[in-house]
């Protein structure tokens, strides 16, 4: 698993202005989780953490976070939460978890499908279901992310979570029968050809007439009576 250094600050929990000021400096705000120092208040470099998820965002990562003034102390850490601007995406607020190496800890790893599936080459259309799945092991045995070879799937033919091959010392927690990736049929959309598009029109242009001389009839028999 990647090990990434990031620096961070401390900061004071005082008003919700303070966190919009952090926001306004480039930074973002959070909080660091354990159990030995409870919750810490800490604010990242926006555009460093940013920087950081473009490169390593498709794989799990450790980061190693570096406090102003506490840049000695080892803390290691995962990503809990993240929340974004519904509208802008920007990352509004992060959660991290403080972890060791030897601790054991539910984790979600992506998963990545390589090669071209011969399914799709029949003319079927591969459908990726499952793209990360939950595992328990220590931290440092947490694998980046799986990849999985779908160049053997034909069309019809699937691959479950159950069929994926890791580490004895790593648990996995999805069920065993989640689909991770399937070949399907494609649908076929039949365009009406201009022939039967025209025997429509005749038909209905036929039944406008007969409508119209039931409805007179019945018009003529309610006068009638």
């Amino acid at each position: 698993m990647q090990t990434i250094e990031i620096r961070g600050a401390l900061r004071t929990v005082a008003k919700r202005s303070d966190t919009r000021r952090l926001r306004t400096e480039g930074r973002i705000p959070g909080v660091l989780y354990g159990k030995e120092e409870g919750s810490l208040p800490i604010s990242l470099d926006s555009r460093e953490f940013g920087t950081v998820l473009r490169k390593h965002g498709g794989a799990a990562f450790l980061l190693d976070l570096k406090l102003e003034g506490q840049e000695n102390r080892d803390l290691k850490a995962l990503i809990k939460e993240l929340q974004r601007d519904p509208v802008t995406s920007r990352i509004l607020h992060i959660d991290l978890l403080h972890v060791s190496m030897t601790q054991r800890i539910n984790v979600n790893v992506p998963i990545h499908l390589t090669g071209a599936a011969a399914g799709v080459k029949e003319g079927g259309l591969l459908e990726h279901l499952c793209r990360e799945i939950e595992v328990q092991c220590r931290v440092s045995e947490i694998p980046d992310d799986l990849k999985i070879d779908v160049t053997e799937l034909t069309i019809g033919r699937s691959i479950h979570v159950g069929d994926l091959v890791l580490p004895e010392e790593v648990t996995v927690l999805t069920p065993a029968d989640r689909v991770v990736a399937t070949v399907v049929v494609r649908a076929v959309v039949v365009e009406p050809t201009p022939a039967a598009v025209a025997a429509e029109g005749e038909e209905a242009a036929e039944g406008e007439p007969k409508a119209a001389e039931e409805g007179g009839k019945a018009e003529e028999a309610q006068a009638k009576s």
